[in-house]
């Protein structure tokens, strides 16, 4: 549980300190919440973000870890 809590203080983080992928992850989740409307589970809506999550999230670890430029 503290490591998943830690990835996602990183992500938002790096999200707030990157205009330019927070926007392109606001218009992952418009496209997917528009493409899936009656996903009531949301598991489209998760699965869609999931590859782009798990990229930026590994990226937020590493500008963390090693320099916020």
């Amino acid at each position: 549980m503290k490591c998943r809590l830690v990835r996602v203080y990183y992500f938002r983080d790096y999200l707030n300190t990157m205009p330019d992928i927070a926007k392109e992850y606001e218009n992952i989740k418009i496209r997917l919440a528009v493409e899936n409307p009656y996903d009531k589970g949301r598991e489209k809506y998760q699965a869609g973000k999931e590859d782009f999550v798990l990229s930026k999230i590994n990226e937020a670890r590493l500008w963390a870890k090693f320099g916020k430029v």
